[in-house]
């Protein structure tokens, strides 16, 4: 049905522009012969020449009136002419293909559900295979509490990412503060004698790179001190613009923080801090919470042979006995002062400081050590 009405509005439209072009020919010579007519006039042609060329043209031009065939009903634009052609010599054709592939998919849905629906009616019942079903149950319920136990995890992840932000963040204001105290305390006299604010800039600007450069190296010298891979990073710049912290191997190349262990950024987050505070020129006491939680077992020796009876002059540890375990502590001995077990009194809801280490009472979880 389609194609024959297509072929009747072709032959419509196409009539109509014929009518249309015609009528365009009819005013082109209804100008013409008004020349014409004024051109014999104008040259003293006789009163019956130009009333012959007068009737000539006149019958002319009613010939093709009547030829002008039919009236506009479609008038189609030409955005609509080139949808019908298309339609009519591609898009009818590409239709009826389309139509014979969902057919033919059809019909192989409609086999493949048949063939399903005799597979469920030929499955054995929940009585023949109880055992199968009951195992099934148990297998549905382990993966539930594994599901469960995965979002518990997540949830735990995004908060330590969470916490992880904030102590970058503490970590940035802490070495700004420094890093400001430390010009305020050695440059004072020295800007209060510039004049020149081009002069103060320039001076402002070599001390922040000496500064930053000096802070750079002792981060370095920290980093590599306790890192297990000597090889990883060579060098460690702070940009003395942005106090962005970079870390380069030993090929030039900038090597992202990403590429860190949990464990490795624990020690570079230890080396900044060690290299601000030998950076401040200061007796700074160090206080140290769970130090090795995500450590393997050479970054927590070299922690407690390296790290902590150099950190300062006075060092707080807050460890529990599976990071400063009876190893540890016999390789920090020569360098503690004095020994505390936090111990919590259910009963009285209350910590109390027993002096002493975890030896005497290994079930429970905290201690503090001073060296």
């Amino acid at each position: 049905m389609v194609p024959e009405l297509l072929k009747r509005v072709e032959h419509q439209d196409l009539q109509e522009r014929l009518s249309a072009q015609a009528a365009i020919v009819a005013d082109l010579l209804a100008e013409r012969d008004e020349l014409l007519l004024e051109t014999l006039r104008q040259a003293r042609a006789s009163a019956r020449v130009i009333a012959l060329a007068q009737e000539y043209l006149e019958r002319d031009r009613r010939e093709r009136q009547a030829a002008m065939g039919a009236k506009p009903r479609l008038s189609l634009s030409q955005p609509a002419h080139t949808q019908l052609y298309h339609l009519g010599s591609h898009r009818l054709e590409e239709l009826r293909r389309e139509a014979e592939v969902l057919i033919e998919t059809h019909g192989s849905l409609r086999q493949s559900l048949d063939d399903l629906e005799r597979g469920i009616e030929a499955a054995p019942k929940d009585e023949e295979i109880g055992q199968i079903v009951e195992q099934f149950k148990a297998a549905t319920a382990r993966f539930s509490g594994l599901d469960s136990e995965a979002r518990r995890l997540d949830a735990e992840i995004a908060a330590l990412r969470v916490e992880e932000k904030q102590c970058q963040d503490k970590l940035a204001k802490l070495f700004e503060g420094d890093v400001a105290k430390e010009f305020a305390r050695e440059d004072r006299a020295r800007i209060v004698q510039l004049a020149a604010r081009t002069t103060m800039q320039d001076f402002l600007r070599r001390a922040t790179d000496r500064k930053i450069d000096r802070l750079s190296g002792l981060i370095t010298e920290s980093f590599r001190f306790l890192l297990r891979k000597k090889s990883m990073v060579e060098r460690i710049l702070i940009d003395p613009g942005t106090f962005a912290i970079t870390l380069y191997d030993s090929a030039g190349c900038a090597l992202s923080k990403e590429r860190l262990s949990e464990g490795e950024k624990q020690i570079f987050a230890i080396s900044v801090l060690w290299g601000l505070a030998r950076a401040s020129n200061r007796p700074l006491p160090a206080v140290i919470d769970t130090p090795m939680a995500r450590l393997d077992a050479t970054h927590r020796r070299n922690l407690v042979e390296q790290y902590f009876p150099n950190a300062s002059h006075q060092v707080v540890i807050l460890s529990t006995d599976t990071e400063v375990d009876r190893d540890y502590y016999q390789a920090l001995q020569p360098h503690i002062a004095r020994g505390y077990h936090l111990s919590y009194d259910e009963g009285q809801r209350v910590t109390v400081a027993e002096e002493g280490y975890f030896w005497k009472d290994l079930s429970h979880a905290s201690s503090g050590v001073e060296s």
